[in-house]
């Protein structure tokens, strides 16, 4: 028989309680925190964040992060939607969904990258905010400390996990004066870099893998990267299959590898989109060639299915593209005055 005014959770031990919370999920255990002191202290703890966060990431939603950017006067706002990536993704679900963006007053935002569970936010006066929208927490961070904050054409921002050292990082390049600046989440601070040459053209769009920032240079030459381990920059030669005037690429992630979209103009009626992966620095092999007669756009992202959404710009239509079947499915319809970017993020604690 139990003993009066005793609860069955105190004849578990401590050790079996953090094994058992590590494999619930974010909303149970934000609701957990208010069971008792020792619980909220556990949950926490950045030790016990750290090992949730590796703790079985498959089975963890992974979300869809719609950017639909609306104009707003003379600047472009953004509006963002969150949607479970799931088989039956409709993009007009979402109007609904909207998330409330952080830093309201800091005016609207110039962009938003996301890496695994942190979404980092750029207003267009260059205040940045580093965000999880899972439990709706946010960092303001502050301001770069050298060059010129408020020039994006000559500025890019990079956003990342550097695992050597379980942190966030931001790179900030300003092409002009060749410096480099990187911002630690664990300091809450910028260091500079300062490098003899910086004077590749890059896109906005970029990802992250294992460390490395990378982006496609503007001449469609090479992949650009930074190591935040080593604080260097690299080189990535694009084979001839990728090197064309005809060509416009965008860089994804398949499996932790280098993934590489590309868009090919030709003289028929069909457009062609090519997925390409990198087995090793400057060797890619081209893993399928879609063709349809729909005017397909952008591949907007990679699904955890397996399946690509793209977008038909002129129809302003959103569709599902199955490889194993060469399927198109219907996924909604996009507003004249809506810019559609997705993005992908686990729940997670980072940032309690």
């Amino acid at each position: 028989m139990r003993a009066k005014g005793r609860r069955s959770s105190d004849h578990i031990p401590s050790d079996l309680h953090t094994e058992i919370l590590i494999w619930l999920p974010v909303k149970s255990l934000m609701r957990f925190t208010s069971v008792s002191k020792s619980w909220q202290s556990l949950i926490k703890e950045s030790t016990f964040i750290a090992s949730h966060r590796r703790t079985a990431p498959s089975s963890r939603k992974q979300s869809l992060l719609v950017k639909k950017r609306l104009p707003r006067w003379d600047v472009v706002n953004v509006c963002i939607s969150t949607h479970y990536d799931s088989n039956d993704f409709n993009y007009e679900k979402l109007e609904n969904m909207e998330l409330e963006i952080p830093g309201e007053n800091l005016g609207p935002v110039y962009s938003l990258y996301t890496c695994y569970e942190l979404v980092c936010l750029v207003y267009y006066d260059y205040n940045i905010i580093i965000w999880n929208p899972s439990i709706k927490k946010f960092i303001t961070m502050p301001k770069p400390n050298h060059g010129c904050c408020s020039c994006h054409l000559s500025n890019s921002i990079g956003f990342g996990f550097d695992p050597k050292t379980n942190d966030y990082k931001v790179v900030r390049t300003h092409i002009r004066r060749s410096s480099v600046e990187i911002f630690s989440l664990n300091t809450r601070s910028w260091r500079k870099v300062d490098y003899e040459t910086l004077c590749f053209p890059i896109v906005d769009k970029h990802i992250c893998i294992n460390g490395v920032i990378y982006w496609i240079d503007g001449l469609e030459k090479y992949v650009r990267g930074f190591d935040f381990g080593d604080n260097e920059f690299l080189q990535i030669s694009l084979c001839s299959g990728l090197r064309s005037e005809l060509n416009t690429l965008e860089l994804a992630e398949l499996r932790e590898s280098i993934c590489i979209v590309q868009h090919r103009i030709g003289f028929t009626d069909k457009q062609l989109c090519s997925i390409w992966v990198m087995e090793e620095p400057g060797v890619f092999l081209k893993l399928m060639t879609i063709s349809s007669s729909e005017c397909l756009g952008s591949a907007l992202c990679l699904k955890t299915n397996g399946e690509i959404l793209t977008a038909c710009l002129d129809e302003r239509l959103v569709y599902s593209y199955d490889p194993r079947n060469s399927q198109l499915s219907y996924c909604g319809s996009i507003s004249i005055d809506d810019y559609l970017e997705l993005n992908t993020y686990v729940e997670s604690l980072v940032l309690l």
